[in-house]
């Protein structure tokens, strides 16, 4: 549903990269082994992610991530 809205873009970014996203990117881990129902963040722009938590922004959950920027 976030890649039909059009206020965010979709965009190619390095898990490596993902602690230097904007403050409002939104990243959308995919479900899979381990992962019943995927992830899904919001960058704070300092290097950390909220979403049930506030912590370090994931770089690694296993699965395939989507990032997604307002336009």
């Amino acid at each position: 549903q976030l890649a039909k809205n059009p206020k965010v873009k979709e965009v190619n970014v390095s898990p490596q990269d993902f602690k230097k996203l904007p403050a409002g990117a939104i990243v959308v881990w995919d479900k899979g082994a381990g992962h019943e129902h995927g992830h899904i963040s919001v960058a704070l722009g300092n290097g950390k992610e909220a979403s049930d938590v506030i912590r370090d922004q994931i770089t690694n959950y296993g699965t395939k991530p989507r990032v997604f920027i307002p336009k």
